[in-house]
């Protein structure tokens, strides 16, 4: 029996699960065993075996050069690993040629995955069928990988560990930082990226806060209650100034990425930015509530023109604001290497205007 790729694929795919956080990284399990007799030769991709790649992507990263590192780490480890030697030679998709004996898609995002979408969670951003010895292919056979909004390293290792199924590898074989689906064997400094995020989540919670209580604010202020306002404003104010701390926490954290095994798997200079760009906004939403404050007070007084100037502050505050594209938990998950669910992004944590 001969099996094409939406055979292979169907069922191939499932969720990489975990508590509350899961890997940026492929699952796949096995496929049905099929009534074949084996390959007299072996496994059908032993020997000589041919790659093309197909993007599909709007990545930004070298896709060549992180499939080149992955063809050749199987090249040298295959027999070691998978039991047979295999030699990955790439070659140029689409040129008139003999179909090529492999086919990596990189994509944009896991709803494109084409094999996976009824069999896997939001945390699987790779899919390739598990190829034995015992099975028989349709010539290309197909590996999938996410390659937009992720550390090149990650794309790179989800690219190995594709491979790997389709050398007959699976979730608990060697070498486990590739083809393991627990994410304490995947990613260096596990429990520091957890820390990071952590800590960016409790800044973005207090933010969440602040809101709240600015809005709070707000609707005292459309009431013209301009001393009750003046309470929730400063309450704003402070949880505002809590993101600080938060986001020094996420940087102290982050000094554990110096030097570590295979830095290319956390997005650094993305991960600085997010910091930066942070702190700006913090800078923002506390000159905002501070402003209110002091605006709620002076109308409380009488005093007009300063309550008026106040407000003005506090507007030009938020608009400057809102022409900052600011980062969610879920762009630090990317930048870390780590999958979080939507959970993360439930709240804007953007305060309305007076």
């Amino acid at each position: 029996m001969t099996l094409r790729r939406r055979d292979l694929l169907r069922g191939a795919a499932a969720g990489l699960a975990g508590a509350g956080l899961s890997a940026a990284l492929a699952g796949c399990t096995d496929v049905r065993e099929f009534a074949a007799d084996a390959d007299p030769r072996g496994h059908p991709l032993a020997g000589t075996t041919t790659v093309a790649i197909v993007d599909r992507s709007d990545s930004s990263h070298d896709l060549e050069a992180l499939t080149d590192a992955s063809l050749s780490f199987w090249t040298e480890n295959a027999n070691e690993y998978a039991g047979f030697e295999v030699e990955f030679r790439r070659v140029e998709g689409g040129s008139g040629d003999a179909d090529p004996d492999v086919e990596i898609e990189f994509l944009d995002g896991r709803e494109e995955l084409d094999g996976c979408q009824d069999h896997s969670t939001d945390n699987v951003l790779g899919c390739a069928p598990l190829v034995r010895e015992t099975n028989r292919i349709d010539r290309p056979v197909v590996a999938e990988v996410v390659a937009t909004g992720r550390p090149s390293g990650e794309v790179e290792i989800t690219t190995k560990h594709e491979l790997g199924h389709l050398l007959g590898l699976g979730h608990d074989d060697e070498p486990a930082y590739i083809m393991s689906n627990r994410i304490e064997d995947r990613l260096p400094e596990y429990e520091a990226r957890v820390d990071v995020l952590d800590a960016f989540r409790a800044g973005w919670a207090a933010r969440n806060d602040g809101t709240r209580a600015y809005n709070e604010g707000i609707g005292y202020w459309n009431d013209e209650a301009y001393e009750q306002a003046t309470e929730p404003f400063s309450r704003a104010r402070e949880h505002y100034r809590t993101i600080y701390d938060h986001i020094a926490t996420a940087e102290n954290a982050a000094a554990a990425f110096e030097g570590m095994q295979r830095p290319e798997t956390v997005d650094r200079e993305r991960l600085q930015r997010h910091f930066e760009t942070t702190h700006t906004v913090a800078d923002l939403l506390v000159e905002a509530a501070e402003n209110m404050r002091a605006a709620a007070e002076a109308m409380a007084d009488g005093d007009r023109n300063r309550a008026r100037d106040r407000r003005q502050a506090a507007t030009d505050a938020l608009e400057e604001f809102d022409s900052i594209d600011d980062p969610t938990p879920a762009d630090i998950g990317r930048a870390l290497g780590l999958v979080q669910g939507e959970e993360l992004d439930d709240e804007s944590g953007d305060p309305s205007g007076s």
